[in-house]
């Protein structure tokens, strides 16, 4: 594999296939069709970004290497992008807020120390439905329901239904939290998934993800930070209704006085979360029409999966012991 630069937009995901050492990974980015290659660690990212920082030199305007379709063999088209920032897999809305438009440039060696790779992410990230009021509420399983109904019927072969509520509660008797991950974990991250959740749970979902499966999950948590840091890094598709006027008047719709006695409540919840950011989700669907909100759902999940499920070219010597010589001429 030939050094060169990598910039790594953050609305695009990062697929690893392995890790080199604790600084430099391998794996592609999604969205921009780019083959495997050497990509900077989180560790790798934010001490080049301190140090850059520190000296003024910071990149404001990043040379960034992306493969066109005149491309043959190893050569790589170069482009130049705006407001562009490296994305990195855990904890993107702390980052953002910290460092909100810069951006660092990288030029990884011709290493020649592998390790066996791990997946740090799965594959093909789940998927969770936040809002418009909280889980577990009448009205919000009804919406959700509807919703994973039509994905089910679209994509009977690439998406499943896991229900975290029968897998594990949290201490307190609420909805399942999603493990989480700080800056600083690599492999031992794994082993610690598997302590705050479900054995079961997080295997079946990367199984799933190995197989091209995207698992939609039932039960989980409510706040959008927490879902974004989480190990798993699912798709957060946040459900937005316009107004309080109209949650109010579905609630009375549906002539259920347990749900209007909780009406307020629920207004909060909804007010709260309408003040969310569209960036910090992955998807907003704030359509008044069930057909309309299915359609552009079902439309972001064959785009994505059709992206996810390609399979990443890479040279079998980038995974095994190799000696330098071998490879400085990838």
């Amino acid at each position: 594999m030939v050094a060169h630069d990598v910039v790594q937009p953050t609305a695009n995901l990062t697929n690893l296939l392995g890790v080199i050492d604790d600084r430099w990974w391998v794996g592609r980015v999604v969205g921009q069709g780019m083959k495997c290659r050497m990509i900077p660690s989180e560790k790798n990212w934010l001490l080049k970004y301190h140090n850059e920082r520190s000296s003024g030199h910071v990149s404001r305007r990043p040379r960034v290497r992306v493969p066109s379709a005149d491309d043959e063999g190893d050569g790589i088209s170069m482009a130049t992008q705006d407001d562009e920032r490296l994305h990195i897999v855990f904890n993107k809305q702390a980052r953002d807020e910290a460092y909100p438009d810069d951006c660092v440039t990288f030029r990884p060696p011709n290493l020649n120390k592998t390790a066996n790779p791990y997946a740090l992410a799965p594959d093909v990230r789940p998927l969770a439905f936040v809002g418009p009021c909280h889980t577990g509420f009448a009205l919000t399983d009804m919406m959700h329901q509807a919703l994973i109904d039509y994905l089910v019927m679209s994509f009977p072969e690439h998406v499943e239904v896991l229900d975290l509520d029968t897998s594990q509660q949290s201490p307190r008797g609420g909805r399942q939290r999603l493990p989480t991950a700080s800056a600083a974990d690599s492999a031992a991250s794994i082993e610690d998934v598997r302590e705050i959740a479900s054995k079961e749970v997080i295997d079946h979902i990367y199984e799933s993800s190995r197989q091209g499966k995207m698992c939609i999950l039932q039960g989980c948590s409510d706040s959008v930070h927490r879902l974004r840091k989480s190990q798993l890094f699912p798709i957060v598709v946040h459900l937005r209704l316009r107004s309080q006027q109209v949650l109010t008047k579905l609630l009375r719709s549906l002539d259920d006085k347990e749900m209007l006695k909780q009406s307020q409540s629920q207004i909060s919840f909804l007010n709260r979360h309408n003040a969310i950011p569209g960036k910090n989700c992955d998807l907003v669907l704030s359509k008044s029409r069930l057909e309309i909100s299915c359609f552009e759902l079902a439309s972001y999940v064959d785009a994505y999966l059709g992206e996810a499920t390609l399979d990443m070219d890479v040279d079998d010597r980038l995974l095994t012991r190799a000696k330098p010589t071998d490879v400085a001429e990838l």
